[in-house]
């Protein structure tokens, strides 16, 4: 509502700035590896599945369908991730990094 944009410096941590550098992430679709598990057993691990070099915009309704599941890479390599705790990071590929579409109405 602010107008700015998630931001990754070049330090530690996550925070909001203007457009871009820094400002600029990767949206990577996450495919399960293995089949659902009970609650009790941890879940599988997710794996990024690289995206072809760009195509034209009317393959990202796919990408970004409400409930996808996708993954934030910034610029240096790593990818939006939400730890235990309060706020947000960022942190190499793995659980905690799975962000799920929510498209909203402007």
């Amino acid at each position: 509502w602010k107008g700015d944009y998630l931001h990754k410096p070049d330090g530690d941590g996550v925070t909001t700035w203007g457009a871009g550098m820094g400002s600029e992430w990767i949206v990577e679709p996450v495919e399960p590896t293995a089949a659902p598990t009970p609650a009790s057993t941890p879940a599988p691990a997710l794996t990024p599945t690289p995206l072809p070099t760009p195509a034209p915009t009317s393959a990202m309704p796919d990408l970004l369908r409400d409930g996808s599941l996708v993954m934030l890479k910034s610029w240096k390599g790593d990818y939006l991730h939400k730890p235990d705790g309060d706020g947000v990071s960022t942190w190499g590929a793995g659980m905690g990094n799975e962000w799920t579409v929510e498209p909203v109405e402007l």
